[in-house]
């Protein structure tokens, strides 16, 4: 590949950054959302064109990248414009919890409410996690097949249960997370809260039993290899 190109990839790079840093300074409403997405599909599809060399591989390579690609952008589109969808009953709970009170009618004190603070900082951090973990993994799956193209096809057996749990456990946080923010709107804090801790406990299962499928899958891979 031409230097070139790659410096000039890199320079666009900058760019797009230097203008996300100047855009998180401004407030443009609902396009806010939209805006981040866009700089960050155009960020990840230059990486992928031209450091992942997929400008040059074969095309049906670049068409399942950008169907992946676009499939990513849909999924943190949804979840964006629901959260930005609830953002008036979340800014009108918080407005109301977070000023402690003297008198025995205040529903939340400042422990319950720090300790709220940390179970939603736990929780992102989870999901933040879990997204390193399938990205991970999407890359070594390439990898593999990109590099493993030539070889006879395998068979690794049976699947791993671990795996099935994990995906049960997607589907659980969606719920309590559901569940949760259906609590605030009615405005029912315990409720909220013990929902909230549900989805930290799935989460916490999840990123345990899809680490283990994903060790169970790269050992049978390899014992296949080795067979082979």
């Amino acid at each position: 590949m031409p230097i070139p190109i790659l410096l000039g990839t890199f320079v666009a790079l900058l760019f797009f950054t230097g203008l996300t840093v100047f855009l998180a300074d401004q407030h443009l409403g609902e396009i806010d959302i939209w805006i981040a997405l866009a700089i960050a599909t155009i960020k990840a599809g230059l990486v992928a064109t031209y450091f992942m060399h997929l400008r040059y591989d074969k095309p049906i390579n670049v068409l399942f990248f950008l169907f992946c690609l676009g499939f990513v952008a849909l999924f943190f589109s949804i979840t964006l414009l629901d959260s930005e969808q609830y953002q008036p009953q979340i800014k009108e709970f918080y407005e109301n919890t977070t000023v402690v009170t003297a008198t025995e009618t205040s529903s939340f004190s400042s422990v319950t409410m720090r300790r709220d603070e940390y179970q939603a900082k736990f929780g992102f951090a989870l999901f933040i996690a879990s997204l390193t973990m399938f990205f991970l993994a999407s890359i070594a799956a390439y990898g593999i097949i990109r590099f493993a193209s030539d070889a006879p096809a395998i068979s690794i057996g049976s699947f791993p249960p671990s795996l099935i749990v994990s995906t049960l456990s997607m589907f659980g946080v969606g719920f309590a997370m559901h569940m949760a923010v259906a609590n605030v709107r009615r405005e029912r804090q315990v409720p909220f809260r013990r929902w909230l801790y549900a989805a930290t406990g799935i989460a916490v299962i999840f990123l345990v039993f899809q680490s283990l499928g994903l060790h169970a899958l790269l050992e049978m891979h390899r014992d296949a290899l080795n067979d082979g």
